[in-house]
């Protein structure tokens, strides 16, 4: 599937040298999270911008550890629900979660049931993933590093009440550090549509070179909800896309921004 392990292209020059000549864009940094500091973002609830019907969500990970057993079995990375992910009885309030499951994929929907989980093994630390996450009225298609993985419906009424769903990185459960995930996040966007026919695809984000799917230059694309870089160390939740959409970083410090990106290794 093309995953790029960093130190596959440092030539003669250098790490720097031989990653600057194999890709056009560079990603300079990525953000790292960690269950140990319990540090997470969020978008809060209230913020209409944008459609929450037809949509598409592009983000790179580099998961840490496999998490065979607990802690760290469950990995969430992205994840609209209520106010901590929580409901009364203790399972996730999770409209829509995207996460690594033991060394997995999978996409979850309302309290604790599965929708989704890829057969593939994902035990490699040392690489950064692509996903894509994109979504029709209730009906979507998840990809890996521009192939896809599986497709799935979530329930729960998501594609009419996503407007009201808080938004989080790096965890499906703010109250457990053993669903954080443990791992790095870099170049992270959404993109609204207007129909299902806009709704993008891998393409748009990734291309193939030479076996290798790396990063384009998205920063151009139309109708960005959001978009995360992660490049101000004192503000990591900026939202660059000009929307001013910026999300709240939680124990999260200059030390959480990291020179390690699927363009570059630190």
């Amino acid at each position: 599937m093309g995953i790029f392990q960093n130190n596959l292209l440092a030539g003669a020059g250098g790490q720097a040298g031989g990653a600057a000549a194999f890709y056009d864009h560079q990603i300079e940094q990525s953000v790292r999270i960690s269950g140990a500091d319990s540090s997470y973002l969020k978008l809060a609830t209230g913020d209409t911008s944008g459609n929450r019907v037809y949509w598409t969500l592009s983000f790179w990970v580099k998961k840490c550890g496999v998490g065979e057993t607990a802690p760290q079995q469950l990995q969430g990375m992205f994840a609209a629900g209520n106010s901590n992910l929580t409901n009364s009885s203790g399972n996730s309030g999770v409209v829509l979660g995207w996460n690594f499951y033991k060394d997995s994929l999978y996409l979850n929907s309302q309290e604790i049931n599965m929708i989704n989980q890829s057969t593939e093994k994902r035990r490699d630390s040392s690489a950064w993933m692509h996903l894509v996450l994109s979504a029709n009225n209730g009906a979507g298609i998840a990809y890996l590093n521009g192939i896809q993985e599986v497709s799935f419906n979530y329930d729960g009424g998501a594609n009419t009440a996503w407007n009201s769903q808080n938004m989080f990185i790096g965890t499906r459960n703010t109250t457990n550090t053993d669903y954080f995930l443990e791992g790095y996040m870099a170049e992270l966007m959404m993109i609204s549509h207007s129909s299902d026919a806009a709704v993008l695809t891998p393409s748009s984000f990734g291309e193939t070179k030479n076996g290798v799917w790396i990063p384009k230059d998205i920063s151009g694309l139309s109708n960005q909800d959001f978009y995360l870089k992660f490049e101000n160390a004192s503000d990591l939740g900026n939202d660059s896309s000009g929307n001013n959409r910026d999300w709240t970083a939680t124990n999260m410090g200059a030390d959480h921004q990291v020179l390690d990106s699927p363009t570059f290794g630190s």
